[in-house]
């Protein structure tokens, strides 16, 4: 008989099984993620202003206020950093093959957002591939996956590539096919994955991030004749 363990439960017999390394450590909580980040924050500000004790009162004043803005973003940034680590658990685009789909995509679609690529040859799917590999490091909660597409379904059309399908709760709740891609462009992609409610309407600095990563954008000279 298998017993379920809940990993994130503050049991002896949860410290037991991690001290053997059978669960994961449990990650830091919120109070514990907001405390870190206010103490980097302070020690950055300390680094920043390391001669204030030899200033007046009033400049030592003027230059703090002038910091809490800064430190207030650099504590909400923190924050959201270390709570994407610790709720990592893709990053990277991983490998498909046709008798895993089941298991893979729409079965596991039922804990986490699936994203899958139908890719070819063609230039457009080869730069698709190229953002989300980038999209899939930032975003590390959604599970991409790339399948050759006359693997998944014989004879697919080229024409039809780059394809993208998601996934949510084992059904498909978005689609795009071939021309419906264009522009292939990193905002175009994470505004699909916002559509799909992948990803909130208002996280924006991780789609600033990438594109400032050098997008791969598409040329209309590199188009594909079958277009």
């Amino acid at each position: 008989m298998q017993v379920e363990v809940d990993p994130n439960e503050d049991t002896e017999w949860n410290d037991i099984l991690r001290k053997h390394g059978i669960i994961p450590e449990k990650g830091p909580t919120e109070e514990e993620i907001l405390q870190q980040a206010a103490d980097l924050a302070a020690e950055r500000a300390d680094a920043m202003h390391p001669v204030d004790r030899a200033w007046g009162d009033e400049d030592a004043l003027e230059a703090l206020t002038e910091d809490d803005s800064a430190m207030a973003e650099y504590r909400r940034k923190r924050m959201q950093e270390l709570q994407r680590q610790y709720s990592r658990k893709f990053g990277s685009v991983l490998p498909l093959s046709r008798p895993e789909w089941n298991q893979e995509v729409t079965e596991a679609s039922k804990v986490d957002p699936v994203v899958v690529h139908l890719s070819s040859s063609a230039i457009d799917s080869k730069k698709l591939a190229e953002i989300l590999a980038q999209i899939a490091e930032k975003y590390p909660h959604i599970k991409f996956m790339d399948i050759i597409a006359d693997r998944a379904v014989e004879n697919y059309p080229i024409s039809n590539t780059p394809t993208l399908i998601f996934y949510q709760n084992g059904d498909i709740v978005a689609n795009y096919l071939g021309p419906q891609m264009k522009p292939i462009t990193i905002n175009a992609v994470v505004n699909k994955l916002k559509s799909a409610k992948f990803i909130k309407e208002n996280d924006n600095d991780i789609q600033d991030d990438l594109q400032s990563t050098q997008p791969v954008a598409l040329n209309d000279n590199d188009s594909d004749s079958d277009w």
